[in-house]
């Protein structure tokens, strides 16, 4: 996911990043990552 926006943007749940291992609830302003949403 790429949030090319200037706020955050909540999830419809939460996701597993596959990239850091941690879990997400939103994708920050300007951020990107690939999940696992379960």
């Amino acid at each position: 996911m790429i949030n090319h926006g200037t706020e955050p943007v909540p999830l419809p749940g939460p996701a597993h990043d596959l990239l850091t291992g941690g879990t997400v609830a939103e994708l920050a302003a300007g951020g990107s990552a690939v999940l696992r949403i379960s």
